[in-house]
Protein backbone atom coordinates (compact mmCIF):
# COMPACT_ATOMS: atom_id res chain seq x y z
CA UNK A 1 0.00 0.00 0.00
CA UNK A 2 2.98 2.53 0.60
CA UNK A 3 4.08 2.19 -2.54
CA UNK A 4 1.45 3.05 -4.40
CA UNK A 5 0.78 5.90 -1.98
CA UNK A 6 4.08 7.14 -2.08
CA UNK A 7 3.71 9.97 -4.28
CA UNK A 8 1.27 10.59 -1.86
CA UNK A 9 3.53 11.24 1.01
CA UNK A 10 6.02 12.97 -1.09
CA UNK A 11 3.25 15.55 -2.38
CA UNK A 12 3.03 16.33 1.44
CA UNK A 13 6.38 16.54 2.64
CA UNK A 14 7.06 19.04 -0.18
CA UNK A 15 3.99 21.05 0.45
CA UNK A 16 5.13 21.13 4.09
CA UNK A 17 8.69 22.35 2.80
CA UNK A 18 7.41 25.35 0.86
CA UNK A 19 4.78 26.18 3.54
CA UNK A 20 6.98 26.24 6.50
CA UNK A 21 10.66 26.39 5.37
CA UNK A 22 10.73 28.74 2.21
CA UNK A 23 9.05 31.81 4.24
CA UNK A 24 11.78 31.22 7.34
CA UNK A 25 14.69 31.23 5.15
CA UNK A 26 13.04 34.70 3.26
CA UNK A 27 12.39 35.92 6.86
CA UNK A 28 16.01 35.30 7.52
CA UNK A 29 16.88 36.54 4.21
CA UNK A 30 15.22 40.02 4.77
CA UNK A 31 16.19 40.49 8.21
CA UNK A 32 19.93 40.24 6.86
CA UNK A 33 19.50 42.67 4.00
CA UNK A 34 17.90 45.03 6.48
CA UNK A 35 20.16 44.71 8.76
CA UNK A 36 23.01 45.82 6.89
CA UNK A 37 20.45 48.51 4.92
CA UNK A 38 19.39 50.38 7.68
CA UNK A 39 21.10 54.03 9.11
CA UNK A 40 19.78 54.55 12.62
CA UNK A 41 20.61 57.82 14.35
CA UNK A 42 19.52 60.77 15.87
CA UNK A 43 18.55 64.08 14.03
CA UNK A 44 21.53 66.80 13.68
CA UNK A 45 18.31 69.00 14.42
CA UNK A 46 16.03 67.96 16.74
CA UNK A 47 18.00 65.39 17.96
CA UNK A 48 15.34 62.34 18.05
CA UNK A 49 16.07 59.17 17.16
CA UNK A 50 14.98 57.23 13.57
CA UNK A 51 16.20 54.84 11.01
CA UNK A 52 16.03 55.23 7.48
CA UNK A 53 17.17 52.21 4.96
CA UNK A 54 20.06 53.58 2.75
CA UNK A 55 18.69 52.11 -0.63
CA UNK A 56 15.95 54.79 -0.03
CA UNK A 57 18.40 57.79 -0.03
CA UNK A 58 18.52 59.75 -3.31
CA UNK A 59 19.94 63.04 -4.52
CA UNK A 60 16.47 64.73 -3.49
CA UNK A 61 16.14 66.20 0.29
CA UNK A 62 15.77 63.83 3.27
CA UNK A 63 13.28 65.42 5.71
CA UNK A 64 13.68 64.47 9.42
CA UNK A 65 10.28 62.68 10.46
CA UNK A 66 9.82 64.74 13.65
CA UNK A 67 11.11 68.41 12.83
CA UNK A 68 10.75 68.21 9.03
CA UNK A 69 14.18 69.85 8.82
CA UNK A 70 16.57 68.87 5.81
CA UNK A 71 19.35 66.38 6.42
CA UNK A 72 21.77 64.40 4.60
CA UNK A 73 23.45 60.93 5.40
CA UNK A 74 27.36 61.05 5.12
CA UNK A 75 28.33 57.68 5.70
CA UNK A 76 26.86 56.08 8.24
CA UNK A 77 26.11 59.22 10.27
CA UNK A 78 22.85 62.04 9.78
CA UNK A 79 24.34 65.12 8.75
CA UNK A 80 22.36 68.80 8.88
CA UNK A 81 21.85 70.79 6.05
CA UNK A 82 21.53 74.76 5.43
CA UNK A 83 18.24 75.74 4.89
CA UNK A 84 18.52 77.99 1.48
CA UNK A 85 16.09 80.18 0.98
CA UNK A 86 15.99 82.74 -2.05
CA UNK A 87 14.52 85.75 -3.19
CA UNK A 88 15.50 85.57 -6.90
CA UNK A 89 12.99 85.98 -9.86
CA UNK A 90 12.77 83.00 -11.21
CA UNK A 91 11.33 82.03 -14.95
CA UNK A 92 8.00 80.86 -13.44
CA UNK A 93 7.63 84.89 -11.59
CA UNK A 94 8.80 86.46 -15.17
CA UNK A 95 6.27 84.85 -17.09
CA UNK A 96 3.51 85.07 -14.84
CA UNK A 97 4.85 88.25 -13.06
CA UNK A 98 1.25 90.32 -13.88
CA UNK A 99 -0.75 87.79 -11.95
CA UNK A 100 1.43 87.26 -9.05
CA UNK A 101 -0.32 88.40 -5.99
CA UNK A 102 2.76 90.00 -3.99
CA UNK A 103 2.84 93.74 -4.25
CA UNK A 104 5.53 95.29 -6.39
CA UNK A 105 7.66 97.96 -5.18
CA UNK A 106 6.41 101.72 -5.99
CA UNK A 107 3.13 100.64 -6.16
CA UNK A 108 0.27 101.14 -4.55
CA UNK A 109 -0.20 98.18 -2.01
CA UNK A 110 -3.70 99.32 -0.89
CA UNK A 111 -5.44 98.77 -4.17
CA UNK A 112 -4.42 95.36 -4.09
CA UNK A 113 -6.09 93.92 -0.96
CA UNK A 114 -9.37 92.51 -1.43
CA UNK A 115 -12.34 92.34 1.33
CA UNK A 116 -14.63 89.63 1.17
CA UNK A 117 -17.22 88.51 3.93
CA UNK A 118 -19.63 86.08 3.19
CA UNK A 119 -22.25 84.15 5.10
CA UNK A 120 -22.92 80.95 5.27
CA UNK A 121 -26.54 79.52 5.82
CA UNK A 122 -27.88 75.98 5.95
CA UNK A 123 -30.52 74.41 3.82
CA UNK A 124 -33.40 73.61 5.85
Amino acid sequence: MTGQLGWLLDAIVSLWILAVLVPIVGLGAFLWWAGRDIVQGSCPNCGNEFQIFKSTLNDDLQLCPFCTQPFSVVGDEFVADPVKFSNESTIFDQAFNDFSPRTKKGKDSSRSIVDVEAEIRDVD
